[in-house]
């Protein structure tokens, strides 16, 4: 009996295997899905993006199933994300490879080719690029600012061998500024052959990369080196000359002007009692501070802001004696615009940092400075973006201080005399992409036509500034030079290295608020090798003829997903793929190719996953009804 109940058992299996033979394969559709159960994390579709593919074929051979085909031909130099993501343009792949080769002086070369301020952007620059670097993708985004830092203090100079000026072309042009803007239009107005003199308010040239950014993160020696190559170049800097009209320049002989003042001028809180002894603005008090001047600030000091230059006012005090610094900032710390390091660096120091608090009135006890302050909300989002900050109705408390530095930003200083049109936040009115004014021969560029902004975005606009100049001049505002020697013939990255991000080391808290001695140091030369070689090597690109996943053999692991140093392979969340017949399960490239409707899993992605549908199996769904 008990071998007929088998027998019986095989005919209808496979009763039931013929049966279903001939019909489709079922499938759902798990978003849709609306019972509360586990969420699955592996997605049933592959998908392809061909913008990130570099025809590395990484996938390829990590796939265990043999799945994916690719045929390249190729290959080709693309501008890397990090590259599109620099103000200036920067060949970031290049100077990184040439770091990982043990060349940091052609690593100079190359940065050197699109800016003249190496050595100030290795220190300060606030590295838009890392937030385009595609190794975040998989773990952190490569140290860019601190491979460059790396560089210049391994510089041999060996980019001024190459370097070439242009014969004199006799056309004179004059500049209004010494900051990044105006220096960087110097620099390459020079090479082109013309006489540039630069005029100069202040003591020193630099502009706020002299007066507004403290010693512990720019040593001043360290700018006066990048600033004596444009000086090497015959460029006249005249300081402690204000200039105030710019016809007065054109009747000397000048050809043209620039008008780069930058934005000195610092503004006001906007509270009652704001004018009272011991208030004063974040972009005079770091001028002081840098003049050398002795500035008293008392042991309490709160600054009134959240950017990178209330950060430096507070971290100044505190170095000038303070021994309770407070910043106040009116929303939460994921709103503040500083740089997230520096705040870190900040809270290292024992700064305080008061979130959802906005001063209301200052008021002065006794010697003491009072002063009244309401709690904030976070309301709806305001033209910036952010959430606007509503006061908290009977929140009032007051707070006592020995000095008071306001630090909500800074705007431009133009003299009426220049009669140039100035527009709201009283910077100069000029075209966008030329930085021509109204006034034939007068360009405008940096600071002073932005509003305060970062000292590679300065940069980028005296390179726009020194093309659309020499232009005017008859030349053919062409400015790139080729300082770095060519590269041997390269590949695309085909593995990854496993290596984390190198942070540089830092003197200690303790003993930096002692003085203004320089915080960060730099990299040894086996972690800057070591860095550098985390570079995914963006630049460089196979054209992907064909692409073919045999979607019958994949199992869907997600080896390929973990492997692609692009991150251009993901699993998506729509519906499964079963067919039977053979060539129906090779797709092709356009099947696969990513489209504003592909949704990826959360495989491999945590925070892909958090934002899923609840999502479900037929077999659990069945059960459920049961």
């Amino acid at each position: 009996m008990k071998s007929k109940r088998i027998g019986l058992g095989i005919l209808k299996g496979m009763a039931i295997t013929l049966k279903n033979a001939l019909r489709r394969p079922v499938t759902t559709q798990y978003p849709e899905e609306k019972l509360d159960v586990s969420r699955r994390t592996r997605g049933p579709e592959f998908i392809w993006d061909k913008e990130q593919c570099s025809g590395c074929m990484t996938c390829m051979r990590a796939c265990p199933q043999g799945s994916i085909h690719i045929q390249t031909s190729g290959p080709g130099v693309v501008a890397a994300p990090c590259s599109q993501g620099c103000p200036a343009g920067i060949n970031i792949p290049a100077y990184l490879r040439a770091i990982a080769r043990g060349e940091p002086e052609e690593a100079v070369a190359v940065i050197r080719e699109k800016i003249p301020f190496p050595i100030v952007c290795g220190r300060v620059c606030f590295h838009p690029c890392e937030t385009k670097c595609q190794r975040a993708q998989i773990d952190e985004p490569v140290s860019i600012r601190v491979m460059k830092r790396y560089a210049t203090d391994h510089d041999t100079g060996v980019w001024r061998e190459r370097a070439k000026a242009a014969p004199p072309t006799g056309k004179k042009v004059a500049i209004i500024g010494a900051g990044p803007a105006g220096l960087t239009t110097a620099y390459y107005l020079a090479r082109l052959g013309h006489a540039v003199t630069v005029f100069e308010a202040l003591p020193e040239p630099g502009g706020m990369m002299h007066y507004g950014i403290p010693d512990y993160r720019l040593p001043k020696n360290e700018l006066k080196a990048d600033i004596d190559e444009i000086r090497a170049l015959g460029v006249d800097i005249r300081t402690n000359t204000r200039v105030e009209s710019v016809d007065k320049l054109l009747e000397q002989g000048y050809d043209a002007v620039f008008v780069a003042l930058g934005a000195h001028d610092g503004m006001r809180i906007g509270v009652e009692g704001e004018n009272s002894p011991g208030v004063m603005d974040c972009a005079y008090f770091l001028r002081e501070v840098s003049l050398g001047k002795p500035v008293e600030v008392g042991e309490r000091v709160a600054i009134i802001g959240g950017g990178n230059a209330a950060v430096d006012a507070a971290r100044t005090a505190l170095r000038l004696g303070g021994k309770k610094v407070v910043m106040l900032y009116r929303r939460t710390r994921a709103e503040m615009p500083a740089n997230p390091e520096e705040v870190v660096a900040a809270l290292d120091e024992n700064i305080e940092i008061q979130f959802l608090v906005a001063p209301s009135r200052i008021s002065v006890h006794e010697g003491e400075l009072w002063l009244e302050c309401i709690k904030m909300q976070l309301g709806a989002p305001d033209e910036s973006g952010r959430r606007r900050p509503e006061p908290v109705k009977g929140s009032e408390f007051t707070l006592a201080f020995d000095t008071i530095i306001g630090a909500i930003g800074q705007r431009p200083d133009i003299p009426k005399e220049l009669g140039l049109p100035v527009g709201r936040g009283n910077v100069i009115q000029a075209e966008v992409n030329t930085l021509a004014t109204t006034k034939k021969g007068v360009f405008a560029g940096g600071d002073c036509v932005s509003g305060p902004a970062s000292v590679i975005e300065a940069i980028a606009a005296g390179r726009r500034a020194a093309k659309s100049i020499d232009l005017y001049l008859g030349g053919t505002g062409i400015i790139d030079e080729k300082l770095a020697k060519p590269e041997a013939k390269e590949k695309p990255l085909t593995r990854a290295t496993e290596d984390r991000r190198i942070h540089p080391p830092e003197v200690s808290a303790a003993e930096r608020v002692k003085g203004f001695t320089e915080i960060e140091e730099s990299l040894t030369e086996e972690e800057a090798v070591t860095e550098a070689s985390r570079c995914l090597r963006c630049d460089f690109a196979y054209a992907v003829d064909e692409f073919l996943v045999d979607t019958g053999h994949c199992i869907f692991c997600g080896l390929c997903v973990e492997s692609c140093p692009r991150h251009a392979l993901f699993l998506g969340t729509d519906y499964e793929q079963a067919k039977y017949r053979r060539k129906e399960l090779v797709t092709a490239k356009e099947a696969v190719t990513k489209t504003d409707k592909s949704k990826p899993s959360g495989f491999a992605r945590p925070e892909v996953e958090e934002t899923l549908p609840k999502q479900t199996l037929l077999l659990d769904r069945d059960k459920e009804k049961k």
